[in-house]
């Protein structure tokens, strides 16, 4: 350890005379996840419809006010024909058109179904669903009330409910359904991940390139021994972004937290290792700081989006996808994160996935000492 000391601290100096990289390594990861917290939130609110009202009745009318209380809904825009309204549509203005049919109110009246439409954009299936899903609950809840109230006017006896059948929702860990609380946690895996892996595999390409690396070669020390000396910076920049992005999920998002916080500070600091082990390992194949760049943007943020379940589940993925799933360090370590932050449980439940994360950390930080050793020969 008095051997590694000396060139750690010599890295310390180099980062932080090098201000404008030591300013993005620390704010940028801050940056990113408030950016994409907000880019990235999936709800959908205030949705524009137009209502194209043929039959223009005081029922139809009320039909139309329970769209734009529900709190889903603005107010909608009047359509004067059903051509004006697609056009509409095509252009993007609204997301759904509700058409009310002529003889609404005299059909429900007689105690027929009356029959509305709903044309929905569905060039963005997620919002198509989720907006159909709003209407039809609307439609549902307004006819439960309307045939509520008819059923007490018209008959002798009173009734406690019209709905045989009561159902009793309970949600638990995000009660909201607020998806921002869904991706912060693997937000910030990501972040750790990416920015640890990006900034020691550059760094150490770049002290190559600049032929320092050779003093440190003739000194006693071992190559191990450098390497631990020139990572270990790199872990303290990990930790500050780690507290820097709990900071602004708890300040900024309210963002809740359930587990055990030194349990939390044992998987990171184990993450955040792996993270390094894979710069090293990027640094040692990589000839120029460009390609180290690139190898680190290709091979950790990419994977991390798209095959952790960060965004799409895993479990919907081709089997030869999930399969290439296996070896994402993130697949791992998000669902650990997402169990901490949001249900509270103990690394106990997750074994497995902290075995793999440790055999992954001594496979890379292996090949790339082994590889360090033969480049630097």
């Amino acid at each position: 350890m008095k051997k590694i000391l000396p060139v750690a601290r010599k890295e310390f100096i180099h980062i932080i005379r090098d201000f404008r990289t030591l300013f993005i390594a620390i704010v940028n990861p801050a940056f990113i996840l408030i950016l994409f917290v907000f880019a990235l939130k999936f709800d959908v609110s205030n949705v524009n419809y137009a209502v194209f009202d043929f039959d223009n009745s005081q029922l139809s009318r009320r039909l139309i006010r329970h769209f734009e209380k529900s709190g889903y809904f603005n107010a909608h825009i009047e359509a004067r024909n059903l051509k004006e309204a697609e056009k509409m549509l095509k252009r993007g203005d609204i997301n759904m058109i509700l058409v009310i049919r002529k003889n609404f109110e005299r059909e429900i009246h007689r105690g027929n179904a009356a029959d509305v439409a709903l044309i929905i954009d569905g060039a963005d299936n997620n919002t198509a669903n989720q907006v159909r899903g709003y209407a039809n609950k609307i439609i549902a809840v307004f006819s439960s009330k309307y045939l509520a109230k008819y059923i007490q006017n018209n008959f002798p006896f009173r009734i406690s409910t019209i709905n045989p059948i009561s159902d009793e929702t309970r949600i638990y860990y995000n009660q909201s359904l607020d998806s921002r609380y869904f991706f912060i946690p693997g937000l910030i895996a990501i972040i750790l991940l990416v920015g640890t892996a990006m900034l020691t595999s550059v760094t150490l390409v770049k002290e190559r390139e600049v032929g320092t690396i050779e003093g440190l070669m003739a000194s006693p020390l071992t190559r191990n021994e450098i390497v631990l000396g020139k990572t270990l910076p790199f872990c303290a920049i990990a930790m500050i972004n780690l507290f820097t992005v709990m900071a602004v999920s708890f300040l900024l998002f309210r963002m809740p937290f359930r587990g055990n916080f030194l349990e939390f500070l044992f998987i990171c600091a184990l993450f955040i290792l792996l993270a390094l082990s894979i710069g090293i390992m990027i640094s040692a194949f990589a000839k120029s700081q460009q390609t180290a760049w690139l190898l680190s943007l290709l091979g950790t943020m990419l994977p991390s989006f798209l095959l952790s379940g960060f965004v799409f589940p895993i479990e919907l993925m081709p089997r030869w996808l999930q399969f290439i799933t296996l070896f994402v360090p993130a697949r791992y370590f998000i669902p650990i994160m997402r169990g901490l932050f949001l249900k509270g449980v103990h690394l106990s439940y997750f074994y497995g996935e902290i075995a793999i994360l440790i055999l992954m950390m001594i496979i890379c930080f292996t090949i790339s000492t082994l590889r360090f050793r033969k480049v630097v020969d």
